[in-house]
């Protein structure tokens, strides 16, 4: 989390309604460039289209120059009041940067 902060990485907490156009196509090019040639899949299960729950909550890391780097998405869950982590896909640069210092 320090490397990160020093390397002038964000974070903000959001859900759909809040999302710019341009952030959700971020989002899924962050999302296909992370599983590459792999099917979509989370560590919830059904949850297999990340932006079709509508209360669904991300966790958005922005770089230093306000670009999306990397999400988690989280499935919430009303009957428990509690939130499921579902993926987590990052940009090589935002793993490189928690790396390297």
């Amino acid at each position: 989390m320090h490397r990160l902060d020093a390397a002038g990485y964000t974070t903000r907490v959001l859900r759909r309604p809040r999302w710019t156009t341009t952030l959700r196509a971020d989002l899924e090019e962050i999302a296909r460039t992370w599983r590459g040639d792999q099917p979509e899949r989370g560590f919830v299960m059904a949850l297999d289209a990340l932006f079709r729950l509508d209360d669904a909550l991300f966790v958005v890391g922005f770089d230093a120059r306000a670009g999306a780097s990397g999400f988690l998405h989280f499935a919430v869950c009303r009957a428990a009041s509690a939130l499921s982590l579902s993926t987590m896909p990052r940009l090589d640069e935002c793993r490189t940067a928690s790396t390297s210092g």
